[in-house]
């Protein structure tokens, strides 16, 4: 689990190892850049709660969240 000390948010790869896309980073970016729909879905699936509640933080209203989490994806 992320660890977080304080008021801290987690590093970036703290996030990433929580979310593990169970194989090592470079073959996940390389499946990316290959047009892998796998990997393009996991991505989408693993990152689109995070980024939503970014927005939504950011932004406060659901429904503007949800177009600016729609717009990222």
């Amino acid at each position: 689990m992320l660890k977080n000390s304080g008021s801290e948010r987690p590093a970036v790869s703290e996030w990433a190892s929580a979310l593990s896309w169970g194989r090592n980073e470079a073959e996940f970016v390389h499946e990316l850049q290959a047009g892998s729909e796998t990997a393009f879905d996991w991505l989408v699936t693993h990152y689109h709660a995070p980024v939503y509640n970014l927005i939504l933080g950011m932004l406060g209203d659901t429904s503007d969240a949800a177009d600016g989490a729609q717009e990222v994806s």
